[in-house]
Order: structure tokens, then C-alpha cells, then sequence
């Protein structure tokens, strides 16, 4: 699937690939083994962008399956602290490393720039995961009180897909009329797929319970 929209493509990869490991029982006993060789071909022989994020769907599939484990044990907030501080460290060290100017002389397609690319910028990501995690409750139910915030979240996919198409409004001169044109259009279009996906969704499920019933 050759595309300019490589984070679609590489959803699809993997989706497909998840979908596969889970129909298939003696994949599924594998499904980790299999998604780090992914991730490791990825990061070796695919381009820059997705080589920062060949860690990320292994990552969010193993958070899925083991997330009451982790935060079970991280309700220690000494250990939680010394994790979270450690993960930020490493990333801050390694987005100060790619300032450097023998390491920016390797920018492109080379590993070690993919190396540090993908340290700091998975970090950073695991950092946010795991403190929003561990928000004071309070500041919780302030965030999830936002309907804003709440709406963000709801359609952050759709947002996530529609953006890029719509980056070329940020190319003329006005720059605070065009970024606010953009992040209308993109919240506008992101709702609307969104709409869509769930309509598809609830269509499906109605199919899906029209055969359970049929079959019993």
C-alpha cells in the first residue's frame, strides 16, 4: 500500500496482522514473538517515520492485555515516581542528543538517528500514558467534566486520520487564521468519520445479533 498517509498504512499493516494472530489459535500463543519481529523489521528496513514508531503497536497491545496487572503494580507511588522520572530522563537525554551537531549529521534514513528518534519520542509517549494514569483524583474529575476534553478523546482517531489532509491550509501567510481554519476543519471532518464509523459499527452489531439469534 504505497500512500503519503504512512501512519494509514501502517494501521492497516498492523491491524491485519492483529486480526490474523487472534483468529488463528496457534498464532495467538505467539502473537508477541510475532509483533516484536514486526517491530524489529520495521525499525531495521522501513523508512524513518514509522522506524520511531515500530514500538508503538506491540506496546499499546501489551498495555491492553496486562493493564490491571501495571497498575496494580504501580499503586506504589515510590516506585511510580522513580519510573516516571526515569522514563522522562531518558527522553529529555535523548532529545538533548539530537540537537548535537555529529548527531544531526546522521538525520535520514540511518539507525542511529532512528534510535534516538524512537527513545525519546516512545518515551515521552509512555510517560504521558502512565501519568494520566496516576492524575489526583480530583484533577480527574475536572478533565473528565470536560466536554471538550471528553470530545477530544471520543474522536482522537478520526483526528488523528483527517489532520494530514487538511495540512496544507497552514502553507499561506495568514498563519493564525489558517491554524484556526485548520483545527475547525479538522475537528468538523474527525466528527463526521467518526459518525460514520459508528454508524457502521452499530450496523454490524445489529447483523451480528440477527445471526446469534438466527443460529440459537
Amino acid at each position: 500500500m504505497k500512500t503519503s498517509y504512512w501512519y494509514i498504512s501502517f494501521l492497516c499493516y498492523n491491524y491485519l496482522l492483529f486480526w490474523i494472530s487472534y483468529k488463528i489459535t496457534y498464532l495467538r500463543k505467539v502473537k508477541y514473538l510475532i509483533f516484536i519481529l514486526v517491530a524489529i523489521l520495521i525499525f531495521v528496513f522501513d523508512t524513518r517515520i514509522r522506524a520511531e514508531q515500530a514500538l508503538s503497536f506491540l506496546t499499546g497491545i501489551f498495555l491492553s492485555d496486562n493493564i490491571y496487572k501495571i497498575k496494580e503494580k504501580l499503586k506504589n507511588k515510590k516506585q511510580l515516581i522513580i519510573l516516571l522520572t526515569s522514563i522522562f530522563s531518558i527522553s529529555l537525554l535523548t532529545l538533548g542528543l539530537k540537537q548535537l551537531s555529529f548527531i544531526r549529521a546522521y538525520q535520514g534514513e540511518n539507525l542511529l538517528f532512528h534510535s534516538i528518534e524512537l527513545i525519546h519520542k516512545f518515551g515521552f509517549a509512555l510517560f504521558i500514558i502512565f501519568a494520566l494514569f496516576y492524575l489526583p483524583p480530583s484533577l480527574k474529575k475536572l478533565i473528565y467534566k470536560n466536554k471538550f476534553i471528553v470530545l477530544c478523546s471520543t474522536i482522537s482517531l478520526e483526528l488523528y486520520l483527517v489532520h494530514f489532509s487538511l495540512r496544507w491550509i497552514n502553507n499561506s501567510e495568514s498563519q493564525i487564521f489558517n491554524l484556526f481554519l485548520f483545527l475547525v476543519l479538522s475537528f468538523i471532518g474527525a466528527y463526521i468519520y467518526y459518525i460514520f464509523n459508528k454508524n457502521i459499527k452499530n450496523k454490524h452489531d445489529k447483523i451480528s445479533i440477527f445471526l446469534t439469534d438466527k443460529k440459537g
